[in-house]
């Protein structure tokens, strides 16, 4: 019966494996400040193939009541973990970065921060 559980873990395992991607966040995790303010972050970017085909300069950056003021180089923890510090400016009432990675394995990775306007 063991043996059973065994194989019907490991099928489940391989067909949620293309599930998994590249692991996209930011510390912090939410910004709240005054529109007009720049303030930084950092970007954290896991990765998920041991050989990804994907450059970190593929990372993609999209603004929304954002302006992206400075991007400071890329940083590594390890083979697979990567750090970068972001200065933004909030030029709206919200603002709204959304980064992507787009993985013909896996498919699109994408992280988002919130960006809200204190008084």
């Amino acid at each position: 019966m063991k043996k059973h559980i065994w194989i019907v873990w490991m099928i489940g395992l391989l067909l949620a494996g293309p599930l998994w991607s590249c692991f996209i966040e930011f510390e912090p995790e939410t910004v709240t400040v005054k529109k007009g303010e720049e303030f930084t972050v950092t970007l954290i970017l896991e990765l998920e193939h041991r050989r990804c085909e994907l450059t970190l300069e593929d990372t993609q950056y999209e603004v929304d009541g954002l302006e992206i003021v400075a991007m400071g180089e890329w940083e590594s923890e390890d083979r697979f973990t990567h750090r970068r510090e972001l200065t933004l400016k909030l030029i709206a009432d919200k603002g709204v970065l959304r980064v992507t990675r787009e993985c013909t394995r896996k498919g699109v990775s994408e992280g988002v921060l919130t960006v809200t306007a204190r008084e």
